[in-house]
């Protein structure tokens, strides 16, 4: 019996030394590169009501941060994601569009990471922030802007490549208050995949 406890009282000493040693408070830096699948948007305008559709776009981001000892992460972010406008809907009746969405934003992000003794870490995200959303129509010459609140959460897993280095592969759903454009409301959100990679220092 003795002999037992003391084999497991070793295993979870490796085990936590093993974490420790892989996971270290500190700052690092991160960059992100992915596809980004603007969701549909209802539009109110005038008393009217339409839909517009979007193409898969692209997402590309940058962070700085801080990894705590227990499993927490901090981090100021800027990403930046665009998307061609496809289609406008109005009462059954389709119309091609010709322009697109851009989405610059700055978020305050926090992680939760399910820490273990193996290279894959589990996670868990969400953060709050600015977006400044750019609506380009191309047919009509028209482009307007608006700076609303933005929130996002998601999920992922990071790889530690060595030391210093982690690939991570994570989904995130972002989303906005309704941006006003000379009086036409936009709902904005967005499902994103992203590949990125944090270094360490």
């Amino acid at each position: 019996m003795k002999k037992s406890i003391l084999i497991l009282i070793s295993f979870l000493g490796m085990f936590f030394a093993s974490s420790s040693a892989l996971y270290a408070e500190g700052m690092y830096l991160g960059g992100d590169l992915g596809a980004a699948f603007l969701s549909d948007s209802d539009v109110d305008a005038f008393g009217y009501s339409a839909e517009i559709s979007s193409d898969t776009g692209y997402s590309i981001g940058l962070a700085l941060g801080y990894e705590f000892e227990y499993n927490i992460r901090l981090e100021a972010a800027i990403g930046y994601q665009a998307n061609d406008l496809d289609e406008l809907s109005v009462y059954g009746y389709t119309e091609s569009l010709d322009g697109d969405v851009s989405i610059l934003s700055f978020m305050a992000n926090g992680y939760y990471d399910f820490k273990n003794s193996t290279a894959f870490t589990p996670f868990l995200m969400a953060g709050i922030g600015l977006a400044n959303i750019n609506a380009d129509l191309d047919s009509i010459d028209e482009s307007d802007d608006d700076t609303v609140f933005a929130y996002q959460a998601g999920l992922g897993v990071g790889y530690a490549l060595n030391d210093s280095a982690t690939l991570d592969l994570k989904y995130i759903y972002f989303a906005t208050e309704d941006a006003d454009f000379d009086g036409i409301d936009a709902e904005i959100s967005s499902h994103n995949v992203v590949l990125g990679i944090r270094f360490a220092f």
